[in-house]
């Protein structure tokens, strides 16, 4: 029986956490023994997460490369030795954490750890990996910002997953191995997706030729909310049949962030037009139910998970250019890509979209049963038993100081 560490530190609902659930439940299915360390035990993920052991773990969340720098005015100041100590604090973190890795894991035996989400904020569980010599798969799911350290830690990497061409983009560039890249696209446990029952939504059966846009993402600025409402207010105002769903979860980072959007919602008066619904269980069904989904980050998105979703339930989708989406959206075959800093371009795509809803929703659904399935889940599961399953673990890339390449 294979045995799996799994590691995730990612803290919220998103894309990350949804995946991870679905891949778990597949390896499960292989006969495959998890142990998950978390730093989450909210009701809710305890509730959804279904492993062989589970051990809360509460990881320090600065990044090693992002560690702050004084300027050269603050360099002789209190703020200055500040910000000059407090690159320590990672450093010192950083073994406690292996201290408990190494307490929590004592009994137990892993034959290769699986991080979920990133490598520059797990330092602690590459190098604990590298002291017990275990194998080490990266679950890579952003943008990191590649430093010096990373570049160090992926020589204790035998593989890195890149959940789209341009997470592998973003690490190549970094400077890691491409040798040690793979991409693959999120799986999906298809059977939890397909066959949704619409939301049954009161305003539909008032007014039945009501028009349901549905925003499903957590509120934090790049994901476009703001601009997303900027763009509609005219519609929403001439339209009072069209009505804007935003499901999702106000961000403890930007907590401000929800206040502005109903700012400018009061400004534009459409406050009957828009409706914060929160962070929901149901969002697929809530989805399955809308007339068109949108997908309007105006910073480049990883991969774009509810495009695919969208897909699944057949919706129709429009989603922004940048980054991943444009790898999942064939634009006017499954839905359509625009440009998120562009109302024309954002306009003539949700045109598109209600005009095309057939075409569109039987592409995409034909797209997610094709890739993003069965054979992902297969490829995953064959670099984390070809890894795993290496006999010889030689020390050849353990703890060695040596300078890496720039």
């Amino acid at each position: 029986m294979l045995r799996l560490l799994v590691v995730d530190n990612t803290r919220k609902h998103g894309g990350a956490f949804l995946s991870l659930l679905d891949i778990i439940e597949n390896f499960r299915s292989r006969g495959v023994n998890v142990t998950l360390i978390a730093s989450q035990t909210t009701p809710e993920y305890l509730d959804r997460v279904k492993t062989d052991r589970f051990i809360y773990m509460n990881f320090y969340r600065r990044e090693f490369d992002r560690t702050p720098e004084p300027s050269s005015k603050e360099r002789n100041t209190l703020h200055g030795l500040w910000k000059r100590t407090a690159r320590f604090g990672p450093t010192i973190e950083c073994f406690r954490e292996i201290s408990r890795l190494y307490k929590v894991t004592s009994r137990l035996s892993f034959d290769l750890i699986y991080l979920n989400n990133s490598a520059s904020s797990q330092f602690s569980c590459i190098l604990f990996g590298a002291l017990k010599n275990i194998p080490i798969v990266v679950h890579t799911r952003g943008f990191e910002e590649i430093g010096f350290c990373q570049r160090f830690i992926s020589r204790f990497v035998k593989k890195y997953i890149a959940i789209s061409r341009a997470v592998e983009r973003n690490l190549v560039r970094g400077g890691i191995p491409a040798e040690k890249i793979s991409q693959i696209y999120n799986p999906f446990n298809i059977a939890n997706y397909l066959n949704k029952e619409p939301e049954r939504f009161a305003l539909k059966s008032e007014f039945p030729a009501t028009k349901l846009l549905g925003h499903f993402g957590r509120l934090i600025p790049w994901k476009g909310v703001f601009e997303l409402v900027q763009s509609l207010a005219v519609d929403l105002r001439h339209n009072k049949t069209w009505h804007l769903l935003l499901v999702g979860e106000t961000a403890n980072l930007a907590p401000e962030y929800k206040s502005r959007i109903e700012c400018l919602i009061e400004q534009e008066g459409i406050e009957e037009n828009v409706h914060f619904l929160g962070m929901r269980a149901d969002y697929l069904e809530i989805m399955s139910g809308c007339d068109v989904v949108i997908h309007h980050s105006i910073e480049p998105e990883p991969l774009g998970r509810v495009a695919i979703e969208a897909f699944a339930v057949r919706t129709p989708v429009i989603a922004s250019h940048l980054g991943g989406p444009s790898e999942v959206v064939e634009d006017d075959v499954d839905g359509r890509l625009f440009d998120p800093y562009s109302t024309q371009s954002f306009r003539s795509a949700l045109k598109d979209a209600i005009n095309n809803r057939k075409r569109y929703t039987l592409n995409g659904q034909k797209k997610f049963l094709d890739m993003f399935g069965a054979s992902q889940f297969d490829a995953l599961f064959s670099i984390v038993q070809e890894n795993a399953m290496h006999t010889d673990r030689d020390r050849s890339a353990s703890l060695s100081f040596t300078k890496p390449d720039s």
